[in-house]
């Protein structure tokens, strides 16, 4: 997760983005693009619409989606 975190701090957040699109958010995830778009059809992270109908993640979507998918050992 710190890893992500740190990709997603590098990917622009301190430049003032609020977002990222479903490519970019996947690859900042380590996922392809439709893996991602598949978990948001199936509720499994959140997403904002934003012009154009285009699909968004914040910050908050890619963290909460990496909490809810946290593995603790047995």
């Amino acid at each position: 997760m710190r890893e992500v975190l740190s990709q997603i701090e590098e990917a622009g957040l301190g430049n003032g983005r609020l977002a990222w699109s479903e490519v970019e958010a996947a690859g900042l995830l380590g996922m392809a693009a439709h893996v991602l778009r598949d978990e948001r059809r199936r509720g499994r992270i959140s997403a904002s619409v934003g012009p154009g109908r285009r699909i968004l993640y914040t910050r908050a979507d890619l963290l909460g989606y990496l909490a809810s998918r946290r593995w603790e050992k047995e």
